[in-house]
């Protein structure tokens, strides 16, 4: 429940602290915790909701972060 509260670009940074938060959050039934923390973003509500080509995080790390991982 907790993690659901974070914005996305959170669940990344917490996803890559250890690798067994890296397999929790990014196992397919975290897809809840994913799709929580995105229903606080405004745009993502309205442009984002029905995309089933590109999972949660990875739509998390081209949205909010910096880098490109290409």
């Amino acid at each position: 429940q907790i993690l659901g509260n974070v914005e996305p670009i959170d669940l990344i940074h917490i996803s890559r602290t250890t690798k067994t938060l890296r397999k929790v959050l990014l196992a397919k039934s975290a897809r809840f915790i994913w799709l929580e923390s995105f229903a606080n973003i405004e745009f993502y509500r309205r442009k984002f909701t029905s995309l089933d080509h590109i999972s949660e995080p990875r739509l998390a790390a081209v949205l909010f972060e910096t880098r490109c991982n290409v």
